[in-house]
């Protein structure tokens, strides 16, 4: 969903964790 390939391809559940990160950067882009 989100454009999170390599948190996507590391942990299919998508945590809180790295779903905060993927925004921080997806943001930071």
């Amino acid at each position: 969903m989100l454009g999170g390939g390599c948190a996507g391809s590391r942990l299919p559940e998508d945590p809180p964790q790295t779903l905060q990160q993927v925004n921080e950067q997806l943001d930071g882009r």
